[in-house]
């Protein structure tokens, strides 16, 4: 079997999460994380493999307030009430898939282990 590497395949998952979150809720940045860490080898690998989730995330945040313009209200108020820039404020909402994609690539990883008949 062919093996891809890194790079291809963070681009490969950061593909499909984009897609993904296009047609699914905000959330499904767990399931996917947890599907990247399911078919992961090692628990190294299921990190940095997660790290195609705030990849898609910055791409769909790029793609809905600055290439559409369909910046909402919410986030003008936001940025007033935190006093934060529009930069400063993506960098902040990095946080959750960042935190969300290390969680849930560790949960498919430990997932796989518990449920292959290797013992």
């Amino acid at each position: 079997m062919n093996k891809m590497s890194n790079s291809t395949r963070i681009l490969l998952y950061s593909l499909i999460a984009f897609i993904f979150s296009l047609i699914f809720p905000w959330w499904i940045i767990s399931v996917t994380g947890t599907a990247i860490g399911f078919f992961a080898k090692t628990r190294y690998w299921a990190i940095i493999d997660s790290l195609a989730l705030p990849i898609s995330w910055f791409i769909m945040i790029i793609n809905n307030f600055y290439i559409q313009e369909s910046k909402f209200i919410i986030i003008d108020r936001m940025e007033l009430f935190l006093g934060l820039n529009s930069i400063a404020l993506i960098m902040i909402t990095l946080i959750i898939p960042i935190v969300i994609g290390i969680v849930s690539s560790l949960f498919g990883y430990e997932l796989r282990k518990v449920v292959s008949d290797d013992e």
